[in-house]
């Protein structure tokens, strides 16, 4: 499964691609990081109450749960909803293309734990999908201290080696989308 650099830096290309802008804003940074991350919340949940991993958190029920939760908060506090520009793509977009960015990432990954893959279509199925072909190495959470150490950093290495570039194509595109709007618009 990919590491939370893995999923922060593929979820920063993605934000960069969708708003088309370089650099990112405060409430961008949240976003990416929090939203990349958030199916890994089931790490808490698998030490306190030993569950599997990579079940519901990482499923289209999951997105749709988390959907609910801020069209809650929005309709609680219908003041939040109207100071943040461009709400729809905040409270609807960017949850879901970071969320499903996240379980993507980790259905292309080595996964060397039962069940293997992700519960993608939890709650209506409870079967586990992976992708019949790897691209990213696995995250070490099961070994010793330093076995886990040297592991890890071999895939952050990787890692950065495949969405380091990636963003950097981004930030490329968000470039030359600004210039051509800034043309359009003299």
């Amino acid at each position: 499964m990919s590491s939370p650099v893995g999923h922060t830096l593929a979820g920063m290309a993605a934000v960069i691609i969708i708003k088309k802008q370089w650099p990112l804003g405060c409430m961008d940074w949240i976003w990416i990081i929090f939203f990349s991350n958030l199916p890994d919340i089931d790490f808490i949940l698998a030490y306190a109450a030993d569950v599997e991993r990579h079940t519901f958190t990482h499923s289209i029920g999951f997105i749709a749960f988390i959907l609910m939760i801020i069209m809650t908060i929005i309709n609680v506090k219908p003041e939040l909803g109207r100071k943040v520009p461009n709400r729809i793509q905040y409270f609807i977009v960017f949850p879901v293309v970071l969320i499903t960015l996240h379980i993507l990432l980790d259905m292309l990954a080595v996964d060397e734990s039962f069940p293997y893959g992700v519960q993608l279509f939890w709650p209506l199925s409870d079967e586990f999908f992976i992708s019949p072909f790897a691209i990213l190495p696995p995250t070490w959470t099961n070994y010793t201290l330093k076995k886990m150490i040297i592991e890890n950093s071999k895939t952050l290495f990787f890692e950065i080696l495949i969405f380091v570039p990636i963003v950097i194509a981004a930030k490329g595109f968000a470039a030359r989308s600004m210039r051509k709007k800034g043309r359009e618009s003299a």
